[in-house]
């Protein structure tokens, strides 16, 4: 059984960049080019998520939601929930 191996750079603790493989497209220009061609916003999940409410346990709101602040886990969530319903 063959199997290719790929070098890795790490960046932190949890994430780090996969080698680079020769003629592919990365995920964001499939991304780019599928949305595109429907007329679907790049930013989709950025523009749902940007200034929803925060509510504490009473309904309150509290602030809103800073799409830049968010860790890369509830980015990638946002993404595919959006991806998900669309």
């Amino acid at each position: 059984m063959d199997y290719l191996r790929y070098s890795v750079m790490p960046l932190s603790n949890n994430s780090g960049v996969i080698g680079w493989v020769n003629h592919c497209d990365t995920l964001q220009k499939l991304i780019k080019d599928y949305r595109t061609s429907r007329h679907v916003a790049i930013d989709l999940e950025k523009r749902l998520i940007w200034g929803k409410a925060i509510t504490d346990e009473h309904g309150n709101t509290v602030g809103r939601v800073d799409f830049e602040k968010l860790s890369t886990l509830q980015k990638v969530s946002a993404g595919v929930n959006g991806w998900m319903s669309g």
